[in-house]
């Protein structure tokens, strides 16, 4: 009898154990979700202390457009002061001696640009068959070629390192009233430094150049006047 009362008293021991360790895992897992609450509220609140930060980012990218914008007004004021669209000359043209030269041109005439000097003023505009621009630039010349006369200037129209088969078969079409002159081993261009194709060069009365570039000189009048 005794040890049936020992042995009822260790089954119920054991059991209690047993519901003791579930209340605490129970316990354990209810205590879980509050944890993740305080998470959550954790995440939300960090989120709003870096909002204002977000929106300083902003502005400092805002003040950044801002400054770019003042920039990009300075640089149009600056190209506004000494731009020469107005028809006057530029200040900063720098003058030198054109290099002389002599060519034959499409109809085996020979040309020297000394024959021009203290003469008249001589426009020069390198070119070739292949520029995908020098066509247009050819036939613009062909058209301003009558107020050119009458302003006084020359046109030679130079192409660069090409045949008089290739140049003649070229221009045949065209009609062009200047002259159309080679320059086969490309030493004339080479001479006066052209960087590619269309190149103008404005040489006035006394010889020097007073404009070069890739485009055409609409204030050659202001340019060559300019002392």
């Amino acid at each position: 009898m005794k040890r049936y009362f020992v042995f009822l008293a260790s089954v119920l021991l054991v059991l209690g154990f047993g519901c003791a360790s579930g209340k605490k895992a129970v316990a354990k897992e209810q205590s879980s979700p509050a944890k993740n609450t305080t998470t959550a509220k954790t995440t939300a609140k960090t989120k709003e202390t870096t909002k204002p930060v977000a929106q300083a980012s902003g502005t400092g990218q805002e003040s950044a457009v801002i400054k770019s914008t003042a920039q990009d007004k300075e640089i149009d004021e600056l190209m506004k002061k000494y731009s020469t669209t107005s028809g006057e000359a530029p200040k900063t043209a720098v003058k030198r001696a054109a290099v002389n030269f002599k060519l034959q041109d499409v109809n085996y005439d020979m040309y020297s640009l000394s024959d021009y000097k203290d003469k008249q003023p001589v426009l020069l505009f390198f070119w070739t068959t292949w520029c995908p621009y020098c066509q247009s630039e050819l036939l613009m010349l062909h058209g301003r070629y009558p107020k050119l006369v009458q302003d006084g200037l020359e046109v030679f129209a130079i192409d660069v390192g090409e045949s008089m088969d290739t140049v003649t078969a070229y221009t045949r079409n065209f009609g062009l009233g200047y002259k159309v002159l080679l320059d086969q081993d490309t030493s004339v261009a080479n001479s006066y430094k052209a960087v590619g194709v269309p190149t103008f060069v404005l040489v006035n009365q006394e010889g020097n150049v007073v404009f070069q570039d890739n485009i055409f000189p609409d204030q050659y009048q202001a340019l060559l006047a300019a002392k």
